[in-house]
């Protein structure tokens, strides 16, 4: 098991463990990942925990913002990835623009985080995803990046250089992958096919808001999935928001799951793939042929005394 170091927020070391029972950690794309760290107890961690408030911890490339530990009959460490710090700014009301989605979040955290010398954008990468995105009330940054860069079909991430003594934001692609995960490639095992019906919908309900003469006006409309279901085959729901961009995303997620799934074998992260990635996913099982792109959302890491694995989180 690779060391962990940890630093404080001015980039100064502060200690290095080896002795660690088991870490456990979730990486994602376009997301907020977690840290659990579970040692036995010792003095030099307590003082260090003690002492300082505000650290980050570091297994190889894997960083993470320690928010919380506890003492029982071990130590357990708890945190998040480092693009939890934009959770803590404020990105304000703004109206809707037509732009790039890289061009937008940057904006965004470039307005957020102009008061920190340390923080700093990656150089952009021209990356032409145009969306129409605004933001009718303040929004956490997080959440402004997050939405933004979702309808562009990107991901980002926030990295604690400690040889540079800054924090780097950056906006991710991801990558297609010439790799299919099949059982007769033996690049996977425990292949599975999933099918079913109990979230789907095909159109519903929302409460449009519209400009009326005096007032702004509250409209029941329709949005059809664009199936043309009728008769005891049309499912309606209700959905939230007042806009028609924020009903058809609801809608979306209620539709018919049919799933492949698999585990890797012989792939690794970081050598083989990383978050935001794609691949094919091809199952043959019981009469049932599929193939399927997957995007790799993120993935799950963990680490023991006998042993690691990982396991990638697909869409």
């Amino acid at each position: 098991m690779e060391n962990i170091w940890f630093y404080d927020f001015a980039f100064n070391p502060l200690l290095i463990v080896h002795d660690v029972a088991s870490v456990n950690w979730k990486i994602m794309w376009n997301d907020i990942g977690t840290f659990e760290m579970h040692l036995p107890i010792r003095k030099d961690v307590i003082t260090m925990l003690n002492e300082h408030p505000y650290i980050v911890a570091l297994q190889g490339e894997k960083q993470a913002i320690i928010t919380g530990w506890q003492l029982k009959d071990e130590c357990t460490l708890y945190g998040r990835t480092c693009n939890w710090l934009l959770t803590r700014r404020v990105t304000p009301a703004c109206e809707e623009v037509t732009d790039t989605a890289e061009n937008l979040v940057r904006s965004f955290v470039a307005q957020a985080f102009g008061d920190v010398t340390e923080f700093v954008l990656e150089e952009a990468q021209g990356i032409l995803a145009e969306v129409c995105f605004g933001l009718r009330y303040d929004q956490s940054t997080f959440d402004a990046v997050q939405s933004c860069l979702e309808q562009g079909n990107l991901g980002h991430r926030l990295w604690f250089d400690v040889s540079g003594k800054r924090w780097v934001f950056q906006v991710i692609p991801g990558t297609e992958k010439k790799l299919i995960l099949s059982e007769s490639n033996r690049t996977a095992h425990e292949s599975a096919y999933e099918e079913d019906i109990l979230n789907y919908y095909s159109g519903g309900w929302y409460q449009a808001q519209q400009e009326g003469d005096d007032a702004v006006e509250t409209v029941r409309t329709y949005l059809d999935g664009g199936e043309a279901k009728m008769g005891i085959y049309k499912w309606d729901c209700v959905l939230g928001g007042d806009t028609e961009a924020t009903a058809e995303k609801e809608l979306k997620e209620k539709k018919r799951n049919q799933t492949v799934t698999a585990l890797m074998r012989g792939i690794v992260f970081g050598r083989d793939y990383a978050p935001g990635d794609w691949f094919s996913v091809e199952l043959d099982k019981g009469g049932v042929q599929r193939k399927e792109t997957k995007k790799v959302l993120g993935v799950y890491l963990w680490y023991e005394t006998e042993g690691s694995g990982e396991e990638p989180i697909l869409d």
